[in-house]
C-alpha cells in the first residue's frame, strides 16, 4: 500500500499507511492526543513538468505549478505569470539565442537541493518583474556577451551563492544590457539547501550579489523610488576590468565568510 508522511502538532513526525480520509481529529500517539496532517512534496504534484532536455517554443502559462526536471531550453518567448516553479537537484534553465524568458510575479526555487540557475546566452533575454523571485541557485543568472537582463519592481534573487554573474571573455569587452532597479539580493534562509552533486565549494553566506567582468558602462540602480538592496552577503558587488555607476542602492549586513579566499 502507498505510504504518506505526516507531521503532528506535537512536532512528532510519523509515517502512516495512506488512508482515504484525512486525519483532522485527535488521535492517540505514544499516549498523547495529537493532530496529524498529510505532508505533500510539491515537486510531485505540479500541474506541468518541463521534461529534461526539452524546449519551450513560444508559450504563456498562468497560475501554474511547474517542475523543471533537468535542463530546460528557452528557445522562444516563454512567459510565466503568477507561477510557482520548482527545479530538481542540479537542474538549470538555458535561455538560447533569440530566446526570451519573462517571469511575472513568478517564483523559481529548488525542490529540496540546490540547482545550477539560469544561463542566458548571446542574444537571449531574461526579465524578472512584479515581485518575481529566483531562489536556491548556485548562480541565479549567468549572462553572456550579447545577452539582456532586466530585473525590477520588487523582484528578488535570494539564497543563491552568486546572484548575477557576467563571466570573463577571452578578449574585448562584454556587451550585456543590464537594468536592475527595486531589486533585492539577499540571504533570507538560515542555511543553504543541500548541494547538488558536483557543486563548487561555498560558504554559509552567498559569495556575492553581483560579479561582472569586462563591462563598460554598467549601471546599477534606477530612480530614487526604486531602491536596490543587498543584504547578508559576503560581498555586495565585484567588478573586474569594468566601469560601474551605482545609485539608489543600499548595502547592509555585508559580512566576511572565510570560505571565500578572494582578495575582495
Amino acid at each position: 500500500m502507498k505510504t504518506s508522511a505526516w507531521i503532528c502538532k506535537t512536532l512528532v513526525v510519523c509515517t502512516l499507511m495512506f488512508m482515504s480520509y484525512e486525519l483532522t481529529a485527535k488521535h492517540s500517539f505514544f499516549g498523547k492526543n495529537v493532530v496529524c496532517v498529510n505532508v505533500i512534496n510539491p515537486c510531485t504534484t505540479t500541474d506541468t513538468t518541463f521534461a529534461d532536455s526539452t524546449y519551450s517554443g513560444t508559450a504563456t502559462l498562468t497560475s501554474k505549478s511547474i517542475l523543471v526536471a533537468g535542463t530546460y531550453y528557452v528557445n522562444g518567448t516563454l512567459t510565466l505569470n503568477n507561477c510557482m516553479v520548482y527545479v530538481n537537484a542540479g537542474g538549470q534553465i538555458i535561455v538560447q539565442s533569440n530566446g526570451n524568458l519573462i517571469l511575472n510575479n513568478t517564483i523559481v526555487q529548488s525542490c529540496d537541493t540546490m540547482w545550477r540557475g539560469i544561463n542566458v546566452l548571446s542574444k537571449g533575454k531574461i526579465y524578472l518583474t512584479n515581485n518575481s523571485e529566483l531562489n536556491d541557485a548556485n548562480i541565479g543568472i549567468e549572462a553572456h556577451d550579447g545577452s539582456s537582463v532586466n530585473i525590477d519592481n520588487g523582484s528578488k534573487i535570494l539564497n543563491c551563492v552568486t546572484g548575477l554573474y557576467i563571466p570573463p571573455k577571452s578578449s574585448g569587452l562584454n556587451n550585456v544590457i543590464v537594468s536592475i532597479s527595486n531589486t533585492t539580493f539577499a540571504m533570507t534562509s538560515a542555511v543553504f539547501k543541500p548541494d547538488y552533486i558536483g557543486q563548487s565549494l561555498h560558504g554559509k553566506l552567498p559569495k556575492v550579489g553581483i560579479e561582472i567582468y569586462s563591462v563598460a558602462g554598467f549601471i546599477l540602480g534606477g530612480n530614487i523610488s526604486s531602491i536596490n538592496t543587498f543584504n547578508k552577503l559576503n560581498t555586495g558587488m565585484v567588478a573586474h576590468n569594468s566601469t560601474v555607476t551605482i545609485k539608489n542602492t543600499k548595502f547592509t549586513n555585508i559580512v566576511t565568510d572565510s570560505v571565500y579566499t578572494e582578495a575582495y
